[in-house]
């Protein structure tokens, strides 16, 4: 709870962008979207594909329909070491917008750190916001202090049992922000590339095709050059088939909510 004013100072600073997503979220939600009702006895077509129904219900119709598939989205972000200084500061800021946004128009979202511990064959996943957790979990958000490694191919499976565990919902995305590659030194087993990145890419690879998206945001130190960056956007581009380029760290929350955006089929903001 100490971290509460801070979390509100930056709520109120961001108070005009979390306005403006939510508004736009708001409006897409409400967009009408023509859709095919079929399996009637009248209709304003003939579906070729019913004609051996024994009902004879042959035909079809357009109908307006309110609304979007439903959705839940799982924020993961890397907690690693590399992560200090402006990157982690920039996810904080975007995952307290991010929350604010979507617990205004009731998706069900999640924020969850991911870092592998030193020498230790341990994995740490902290669930800072949880579906349907407690509303004073969200000041968890800025507790997260980078310090170790990742094994991000383990942390995606862990990502996808806990989203499928706790929602049904139609579009199941997982949001990966990281600064690179995938690394965890353990004395037994050197969590290294190409090891890790062929790891990981295999788990996104298998978690997708089960159904569950995944999208990562390569995210830009604003003290680092551009080589920096373009050796993470390449780095990342080697394991995820989406992958968005989020050089200005202050850009996260556009990046974010573009990804959010396309995946419900709307343009982007």
């Amino acid at each position: 709870m100490h971290l509460k004013p801070a979390y509100n100072n930056i709520v109120r600073m961001r108070r005009q962008t979390i306005s403006k997503y939510s508004s736009a979220l708001q409006r897409m939600i409400n967009a009408e979207t023509r859709v095919t009702e079929e399996k009637l006895l009248f209709g304003s077509a003939i579906s070729s594909k019913r004609l051996g129904d024994l009902k004879r219900r042959y035909w079809e119709k357009k109908a307006d329909a309110e609304g979007i598939p439903s959705m839940s989205i799982l924020f993961l972000v890397d907690n690693s070491g590399s992560m200090s200084g402006g990157r982690i500061m920039a996810a904080k800021n975007a995952c307290i917008i991010m929350h604010e946004v979507l617990k205004r128009n009731d998706i069900p979202h999640a924020v969850v750190s991911e870092e592998a511990i030193y020498e230790k064959p341990l994995v740490e996943h902290r669930i800072l916001i949880g579906f349907n957790g407690r509303e004073e979990e969200k000041y968890s958000i800025l507790s997260m202090n980078p310090r170790y490694n990742t094994r991000e191919g383990f942390s995606l499976y862990w990502a996808e049992k806990y989203i499928n565990e706790h929602t049904d919902a139609d579009i199941k995305l997982i949001i990966v922000i990281a600064d690179g590659w995938p690394l965890h030194e353990y004395a037994r087993s050197n969590y290294i590339p190409p090891v890790s990145t062929k790891d990981t890419a295999n788990a996104a690879h298998k978690i997708m095709k089960r159904g569950t998206e995944i999208v990562a945001v390569a995210l830009g130190d604003p003290d680092a050059c551009d080589a920096d960056f373009n050796e993470c956007l390449d780095d990342l581009k080697n394991i995820y088939p989406s992958v968005a380029a989020c050089r200005d760290a202050d850009r996260l929350p556009v990046r974010l909510f573009e990804q959010i955006a396309v995946r419900l089929k709307t343009r982007k903001f």
